[in-house]
């Protein structure tokens, strides 16, 4: 009888293959993980700090918000822009699908509100296409960088990096005085937001 040679494969993969692809499978779940932890992390940090209003800023029919204009109310605040492939739109649906959770009074009284990361692209007539199409009580807002930057490093967002994609994924929920109450990540349930912005209504 011939014996024959074991070759050192494991499902039809070479060792070295099998490594390599271990490997990589190893540092792409440790870069997750550390996302996952920082993000986390500076959520924490961004709740409780007061924001500004949105004076300055250019809404969907090219009015120029004064100070206390949309702070009648809670805000559900996010920043995107127009021709983000995937989380902006992800996200902005979630904030419709919680408006339609939310008791009637509820959802007409809180006011959600997309600020543009890209400006140049996204003026008020781009803005008020694009929110259309997930919800027409959500407030596009776009204004000069230099407005834009400050606003957002008054939430602690990533603004103003080396393209419009590098920016924050977070949703804030802010309180009409100006304090973010709370902050939720992408993937967050429409059911959560939505009772969460009850709850700053209502008490």
């Amino acid at each position: 009888m011939v014996k024959k040679k074991v070759g050192k494969s494991t499902g039809g993969l070479s060792t070295k293959a099998l490594v390599v692809t271990l490997a990589i499978g190893v540092l792409l779940g440790a870069a997750s993980v550390a996302v996952l932890l920082n993000s986390t992390a500076v959520v924490e940090r961004r709740t409780g700090r007061q924001v500004p209003d949105f004076a300055g800023l250019v809404d969907t029919t090219g009015f120029v918000l004064k100070a206390g204009d949309l702070r009648d109310a809670p805000q559900l605040v996010f920043f995107g822009f127009t021709q983000c492939p995937d989380v902006c739109p992800a996200t902005l649906s979630t904030v419709a699908a919680a408006l339609r959770r939310m008791p009637p009074d509820v959802a007409n009284q809180v006011r959600p509100v997309l600020i543009t990361v890209d400006p140049k692209n996204d003026n008020a007539q781009v803005l008020a296409n694009y929110v259309a199409g997930f919800d027409p009580r959500i407030h596009g807002l776009t204004g000069e960088p230099g407005l834009l930057q400050k606003i957002a490093d008054s939430y602690g967002a990533v603004l103003g990096g080396q393209k419009a994609t590098d920016h924050t994924a977070l949703l804030y929920l802010v309180s009409p005085s100006g304090e973010v109450l709370r902050t939720f990540l992408p993937g967050a349930p429409p059911q959560e937001i939505a009772v969460a912005v009850e709850r700053a209504i209502r008490g």
